[in-house]
């Protein structure tokens, strides 16, 4: 019996989207996304940053945002004024650039591998069962926006570097 193992990637692909999405429920907040949403919420509510968790800590945590996560924590802002809050329309951010990410990474596999045509299907396959890519999808963190603006910035620079 011979087994066409270039025909496993979109099936494992799925099989793995399907895990991912039933895992969506079962999600509880961690720290991270409780500290980023509360600056989220107080910059959209009064329009600077303060914070209540971070109350008592020296240097003035609970005043100045120390961490280097602020344009994530505009976009949060913007998204509590578009759509409210609540952790789930926060957490559609890191969603949007998981979308974002797999659409740029499969272009670049189909357009700079083209002798390679299951390239593409081969690398979301992977992407995808990595544990830590899946939880940082839909966790309200940077990890992939930087994620997605660092692959874009070297499919530039590449793009640049090979024009005469």
């Amino acid at each position: 019996m011979s087994v066409d193992i270039k025909s496993w990637a979109a099936p494992l692909s799925i099989i793995a989207l399907l895990i991912f999405a039933i895992s969506i429920p079962n999600r509880w907040m961690d720290h991270d996304e409780a500290m980023l949403a509360e600056h989220a919420y107080w910059w959209y509510k009064l329009g600077y940053y303060r914070s209540v968790l971070h109350y008592g800590l020296p240097n003035g945590w609970h005043l100045i945002q120390y961490s280097t996560h602020k344009a994530f924590v505009l976009l949060g802002a913007g998204m509590i004024d578009l759509t409210g809050w609540s952790l789930t329309t926060l957490r559609i951010i890191p969603l949007f650039f998981t979308a974002a990410l797999v659409i740029a990474m499969t272009r670049y596999a189909k357009t700079e591998w083209r002798e390679y045509p299951q390239a593409s299907n081969w690398l979301l396959a992977l992407l995808f069962f990595q544990a830590m890519f899946l939880t940082a999808a839909y966790r309200y963190r940077p990890e992939t926006m930087l994620m997605t603006f660092g692959f874009l910035n070297f499919w530039m620079l590449q793009k640049y570097l090979q024009t005469d």
